[in-house]
């Protein structure tokens, strides 16, 4: 490598590049168009910006290695920490789930304080030039050059042999470099509003969360999660065009068609402080870099510019701590640019192949030919999450992307094989 990393993109993703390649011995420049102010402030390129983020077991473990300390900074900033299953109150499989301690946690935080918090905590040698949009790519002989850059009104080329393609799903590297990856879609047509409720006084200062999954042939689904100590954000779901409310006075209406009355019975007594808003995710996409037959050597997509997920699982940012964590690896490890590459894509399509194989169990896109599982194996595996704590605690490990999808089948044999595939 013979100049610093460009790191293409401030969000998330983008700050976790940049942790790698600092921690494997490079000193790389973060390039973000919006201006980042010093507090905590919602970006108008950030992916469900207004909404809390709940981060999963494995958006924790590389979060704390990757940035030292970011948990309890996280923390400190408002953040909520809960035991899973114990208060996380969790309706799915047809069940109220048994609330025991499993040995995991959950996050929550507004996406803003999330990457404010990983930003404060990168090395200072890690550049951070704001107000600084990409407007190209330099390819020479199938190799990354550098990148084109706006700044205040003038034009400038920064030279770079490796660039990390942070952009997200507006990302416009393909077009840049001409090497276009094979797409793979899928249709999630997931809805959801959020609006921001006051606690009751009964409720104040708990870390408590209620979610209720929408499971088959349910369409309907709601996430209740802790913000500072007198807020809930409130994100009630509709799968299938399935429409969700949109006036505070449609949210408990909405609540109580769902399987679990907890939420509306919360709804009830929580006066709304912000009123909904209405997001929407129609289409899942993978871009399949690893199957390039010649990708251009040291342009590095990670996050949403290799996988959009369907945002039901929350599993977005622990998709890119996870290709973050593979990217030290291969940068520490890796004997040439070309190597490095390849060994990133394979990575990158892994973590995001964990997350794709999981939704497709959990809900395969309408019309197609993947199979489902039958009624009666959901029910025998209600019945052992219930009644046996390993297949509990595995169970969830699944939903954290600790465990493969595959755990299904060792808790349930009778489940097809293609279903997991």
């Amino acid at each position: 490598m013979t100049s610093r990393p460009l790191v293409l993109g401030g969000g998330i993703g983008g700050i976790l590049a940049a942790a790698a390649l600092n921690r494997a011995g490079h000193r790389p420049v973060i390039l973000e168009q919006d201006d980042l102010s010093a507090a905590a402030t919602v970006r108008r390129g950030t992916p469900q910006a207004g909404q809390l983020h709940n981060l999963l077991t494995r958006a924790q473990v590389h979060l704390d290695t990757l940035l030292p300390g970011y948990r309890d900074a996280l923390l400190r900033a408002g953040g909520v920490e809960a035991v899973v299953s114990r208060q996380t109150h969790v309706h799915e499989l047809g069940i109220a789930m048994p609330e025991r301690d499993l040995g995991l946690r959950l996050w929550s935080a507004p996406r803003a304080v999330i990457e404010q918090v990983a930003r404060d905590l990168l090395p200072a040698d890690v550049e951070i030039r704001e107000r600084t949009r990409v407007t190209g790519i330099d390819v020479s002989d199938g190799e990354v050059r550098g990148v084109h850059i706006e700044r205040d009104g003038r034009s400038d080329r920064l030279p770079g042999d490796l660039v990390v393609d942070a952009m997200g799903t507006l990302s416009r590297a393909a077009d840049w470099t001409g090497s276009t990856a094979p797409v793979e879609t899928t249709g999630v047509r997931q809805w959801y509003c959020t609006a921001v409720v006051q606690r009751p006084q009964a409720w104040r200062g708990r870390p408590d969360f209620w979610l209720v999954f929408p499971d088959h042939p349910s369409t309907r689904g709601a996430l209740v999660s802790p913000w500072g100590p007198d807020r809930w954000y409130v994100s009630l779901s509709g799968v299938a065009g399935d429409p969700v409310p949109r006036t505070p006075a449609d949210l408990v209406a909405f609540s109580e068609t769902l399987p679990d009355p907890s939420v509306a019975d919360l709804l009830r007594a929580a006066p709304v402080v912000e009123p909904p808003r209405v997001f929407g995710k129609p289409t899942a996409v993978w871009r399949h870099h690893e199957l390039l037959p010649s990708p251009v050597t040291g342009v590095l997509p990670l996050g949403d510019a290799v996988g959009s997920l369907n945002p039901l699982f929350g599993q977005g940012i622990s998709v890119a701590a996870w290709q973050a964590a593979g990217l030290e690896e291969a940068a520490r490890d890796s004997g040439s640019l070309r190597q490095l590459t390849r060994r990133h894509l394979r990575h990158a399509a892994a973590a995001c192949a964990a997350a794709w194989a999981l939704m497709h169990v959990y809900a395969p896109p309408a019309g197609s030919d993947l199979p489902r599982l039958r009624e009666d194996e959901w029910q025998t595996l209600a019945g052992l999450v219930r009644d046996d704590v390993d297949a509990h605690r595995r169970y969830v490990g699944m939903w954290h992307l600790l465990e493969p999808t595959s755990v299904l089948r060792e808790l349930v044999p009778a489940i097809a094989p293609e279903i997991l595939t």
